[in-house]
């Protein structure tokens, strides 16, 4: 009897385990899913939603070639250009607030596209929009799609495609960026200190680019040059160095930045303005002119450059730049003498230090010696002195080295000549104290001589009685 019960249990037990379980997979199958963030997948596209516009592309033309719906471009498109865009619509009824776009898409940094504004139709008639696209220098050079659209405020957007090349010239070179120091004032006496960076946006590679950075009002200019520049390169100009005239007076100059290349054939150019600020009782540099004159510092110190150009032979000899500082000053001073903008086409040499002390009233000249590398490039380039006490700069100027072949127009501006001269110098100095001091000791040889034979003659000449 209790067997038979614990059977039944079991049953129910079970039964009721079977209706639990079905009704929660009944739950699950029919949740109401109305409400809750979720996508459907039986909801309709509404991108681009509506009827199509009752408007006809005719015709578009690219740089006045016509090209229908669908046909390549076959014009040849440059990067670094405008390229014109002309498109004739039919409307086939009566429409307000239309649009027409031309845009191409793909392009990493810049947004390439040109709109009308918003005008009505009328069934019927032709209309004509022009619209411009900047193709910019980075764009890369591979086939896009140039998309024209028309539309109205409400519904569907009628799109026409036609396939493009973008390409580039053979030989161009830009001005991407140009940074001055100071940036955008100057004081007059002071330094102007300029880098410029190129890209190389033609598909041929570039060599011995000329860049210039030129004062003209001030009659100041220097030159850097780059040795090699491949196509889809940039590269930075080393410092280049303009040192604003003490008697300038103040106002607003133009800066002009020129880029030379293709082997001179072509050229870029690029206008700044730089204000000059004229205040001597501020100008504690000291200066120079264009010519290597001397004006004397407010902090006591004369300095004197020494010829501000010389040719030299590149992987032959160098040239040599005295600098004088004379201390005007009550007490001694340590001179500091730094030299940049060498590295870029030679070596430079500092004699007897880059560290001089210059007592009061003294004078103390230091040597600058240049040479060019032997695959330095031929023309000019331009180095900057600086020359500084306890970390106050007291003056800076360019110095110009002018690389020519075969052997330099200076006979003194061989270091190895200098050290030949110097060693000549001793020898003949050394010959003349020998010759000096046999001198002195025959004289007193003969001194001794000639008292030796008076003694004598008055010896001889006593008579004893």
């Amino acid at each position: 009897m209790f067997g038979k019960k614990l059977k039944l249990a079991y049953v129910l037990f079970s039964v009721m385990a079977l209706l639990l379980l079905s009704s929660m997979a009944f739950a699950v199958e029919f949740e109401d899913r109305t409400e809750g963030n979720f996508t459907r997948n039986d909801q309709e596209d509404i991108l681009n939603q509506g009827d199509l516009p009752e408007l006809d592309v005719i015709w578009v033309k690219i740089d006045g070639d016509i090209v229908e719906n669908g046909d390549e471009i076959r014009l040849n498109l440059e990067r670094d250009q405008e390229i014109p865009v002309k498109v004739e619509i039919m409307a086939n009824e009566d429409m307000g607030d239309v649009t027409v776009e031309a845009r191409i898409y793909g392009d990493d940094h810049n947004r390439l596209s040109d709109d009308s504004e918003t005008f009505d139709v009328q069934e019927g008639r032709l209309y004509i929009k022009e619209l411009n696209l900047e193709i910019p220098s980075s764009m890369d050079r591979d086939s896009y799609d140039l998309r024209v659209t028309v539309a109205g405020r409400t519904g569907a957007v009628k799109t026409y495609n036609y396939p493009l090349y973008i390409d580039t010239t053979k030989n161009s070179v830009l001005i991407t960026d140009t940074n001055f120091n100071p940036s955008n004032e100057v004081m007059a006496g002071r330094a102007l200190l300029t880098v410029v960076r190129i890209k190389n946006v033609g598909s041929e590679d570039q060599d011995s680019v000329k860049i210039k950075i030129a004062i003209p009002d001030l009659d100041l200019y220097a030159v850097d040059y780059v040795d090699e520049l491949e196509s889809d390169d940039s590269v930075s100009s080393e410092e280049m160095y303009l040192r604003i005239p003490s008697t300038a007076k103040s106002g607003d100059y133009d800066v002009i930045v020129t880029v030379e290349y293709d082997d001179g054939y072509k050229e870029t150019e690029k206008s700044y303005t730089m204000y000059v600020t004229a205040d001597g009782s501020t100008n504690t540099n000291g200066g120079t002119d264009n010519n290597g004159g001397t004006t004397p510092s407010t902090s006591g110190m004369q300095i004197t450059a020494g010829p501000q150009s010389q040719d030299t032979a590149r992987g032959q000899g160098g040239v040599i730049y005295p600098v004088s500082v004379t201390n005007l000053g009550s007490s001694a001073k340590s001179i500091t003498l730094t030299v940049t903008g060498v590295e870029s086409f030679g070596t430079v040499k500092v004699s007897p230090s880059t560290l001089v002390v210059v007592e009061s009233g003294a004078t103390e000249t230091l040597y600058v010696y240049v040479s060019a590398n032997e695959d330095a490039t031929f023309g000019s380039h331009t180095f900057g002195v600086k020359v500084s006490s306890n970390n106050e700069m007291l003056k800076e100027f360019p110095l110009n080295v002018n690389v020519v072949e075969g052997e330099a127009g200076t006979a003194d501006g061989s270091w190895d000549s200098v050290k030949k001269g110097l060693l000549v110098g001793l020898v003949v100095l050394i010959v003349l104290l020998v010759i000096l001091g046999l001198i002195i000791a025959f004289n007193k040889m003969k001194g001794s001589e000639d008292d030796e034979e008076d003694e004598l003659d008055e010896s001889a000449s006593q008579t004893y009685y």
